[in-house]
């Protein structure tokens, strides 16, 4: 845990759970994609099936699914009020995981795959989409920040009979401009070009599955689309997707044997290092969509990726064997600035701070030691929980918390506002506690149907300080610690003062060392709650609480 001191006169402890917010009814109802806008307003998508009331407070929103199940995305302001809810679907099928977009203007994009009839107007008109026979089509959806609609196009075909073509979007990703970047995987011969009139074929090789990127602009428009060929049987997919400021584009996934990454003249070929094993590969190709890089990561399946400020690529997934949790930082030439493994079975969605700081989400079961250095930090939940990851920009281990229950707890995704507060969904079943710190904050949901959750942490806790006048802005981590501290100050300070004490004024023997704006503190005695000050060359004073395990 994280803690961000200001100059304030109260006092906090903990990455704190502002809310928590339950929406369904009596059947599977899920959250699948997470994503906050300027006004740090917070949508999610997802699946639900049958009546669900979308409003989490005392009011009343119920939409009911025409189909099996519905899509919805649902718009709440930063206190978890809902603004408002919609939903489209059909009888037709809507795949379980759409995904989500926020471009500069406040406008909404979501990608999935359905098959069917599917109206994706979720106002009182109609637009109707289709897919060709039985074969999946992947649908991308654009509406405004009132979640009225604007388009919707289809990729998919042409339909041969006997010769199924299914394609399936997993990501989506938005430049400056509005221009929209798509991933997944795809079978057969598929017309990426979505106008009616125009085609653009692309035809997958060896009875397997080939990788796409696919690069449309911000009225749906074709501009380009790239495949990753397979070179045997069981092929790859492409499951996230993210660009830079210079309109790059980088994605990961998961190759079965070799795949050719470059998708031009060219060659460019990684196999998987293990045989009979599937492997995780992070691409770079430029904003033309011509190749630049690729990496295989190892055995694993890569689900997430993310940037910082600094342009660096963050990743995470799963490695095997052992379905460990992995976490890979790259600079934007490709070079492996560190890799960490952690516990849990999989890095499902990945975010990335102001300060550089690695928050990940994801699944685990049974005890897992989330400290991927030297230390330990184990955490113990049931047969299938959710957990929520922060390591510093060197890969150190921060914090880490679990949402546990009395049956299964489902993360899903992850994402961070414009002030840094995480946000969370996913989906439960039985009774969930989804506060990862403390105290215990329950959910319930019907005794055989799924929930969906969407909580609110604050990564900032304030706390005060005895006299004025010390202006630094400091991050001490990890807290709750096992006994080494790290404080990162805003500046380097001359003649600095730490002393350790108990909540009843003992000073407790520690060591400490600074390293220009970093002070690395070893902390001795028992288990408990204690205090650290510290203290500039004006006797200006930060008191921290600490919790020792």
């Amino acid at each position: 845990m994280g803690l961000i001191l200001t100059v304030l006169s109260t006092s906090a402890f903990g990455q704190n759970l502002q809310w928590a917010k339950q929406i369904g009814g009596a059947g599977w109802d899920e959250g699948t994609s997470i994503k906050t806008d300027q006004n740090n307003h917070v949508y999610t998508v997802g699946l639900f099936i049958g009546t669900v009331d979308f409003d989490p407070g005392i009011g009343v929103f119920n939409l009911t699914a025409v189909g099996e199940k519905d899509a919805f995305i649902c718009k709440l302001d930063a206190s978890g009020d809902l603004i408002w809810a919609k939903q489209f679907g059909d009888s037709a099928s809507i795949d379980e995981k759409s995904s989500l977009e926020i471009d500069a203007f406040g406008n909404l994009y979501i990608t999935n795959s359905f098959v069917g009839t599917v109206d994706f107007d979720p106002g009182p008109g109609s637009f109707n989409l289709t897919s060709q026979g039985m074969d999946r089509a992947v649908f991308i959806q654009k509406l405004d920040a009132n979640g009225n609609f604007i388009w919707a196009k289809q990729i998919g075909g042409p339909f041969v009979p006997g010769f199924p073509n299914p394609t399936h979007s997993n990501a989506i990703a938005v430049d400056a401009g509005g221009n929209l970047y798509l991933t997944g995987y795809f079978d057969g011969t598929i017309d990426f070009d979505p106008h009616p009139a125009s085609t653009f074929n692309m035809a997958s090789q060896y009875n397997a599955s080939d990788v796409f990127v696919c690069k449309l602009d911000t009225d749906g428009n074709f501009v380009w689309a790239k495949q990753f060929t397979g070179t045997q049987s069981n092929g790859g997919v492409g499951y996230a997707i993210t660009v830079d400021g210079s309109g790059n584009i980088y994605s990961t996934g998961t190759i079965g044997g070799t795949m050719d990454f470059d998708p031009g003249p060219g060659t460019f070929q990684l196999t998987a290092s293990v045989p009979g094993q599937t492997a995780i590969y992070i691409s770079k190709l430029d904003p033309s969509g011509n190749f630049v890089w690729a990496k295989e990561m190892g055995p694993g399946e890569g689900s997430a990726i993310a940037m910082d400020e600094h342009n660096n690529i963050y990743s995470s997934g799963s490695a095997s064997p052992g379905y460990i949790t992995v976490i890979n930082k790259h600079d934007l030439d490709g070079n492996l600035l560190w890799a960490k493994q952690l516990g849990g079975i999989s890095g499902e969605s990945i975010a990335v701070d102001d300060n550089g700081h690695v928050y990940t989400a994801g699944l685990c079961f049974g005890t897992n030691d989330f400290d991927p250095g030297p230390g330990v930090f184990n955490l113990t939940g049931g047969d299938s929980d959710a957990f929520i990851s922060r390591l510093d920009s060197l890969g150190n281990f921060v914090w880490a918390g679990l949402l546990t229950g009395t049956n299964q707890v489902w993360m899903e995704s992850l994402t961070l506002d414009m002030n840094n507060n995480l946000y969370t969904t996913g989906y439960f079943n039985g009774t969930a506690d989804v506060d990862p710190y403390s105290p215990i904050f329950n959910l319930s949901s019907p005794v055989i149907g799924y929930d969906l959750f969407i909580n609110k942490l604050s990564t900032q806790a304030e706390l005060g300080l005895e006299q004025q006048g010390f202006e630094a802005h400091l991050i001490v981590y990890p807290n709750p610690t096992g006994g080494n501290l790290i404080v990162e100050l805003d500046k380097v300070y001359d003649e600095l003062q730490i002393v350790v004490k108990t909540v009843h004024g003992q000073v407790v023997p520690a060591q400490w060392v600074q390293i220009e704006d970093r002070i690395e503190i070893q902390m001795n005695g028992e288990s408990g709650i204690y205090l650290l000050e510290i203290a500039d060359q004006k006797n200006h004073r930060a008191v921290l609480k600490i919790m020792k395990n």
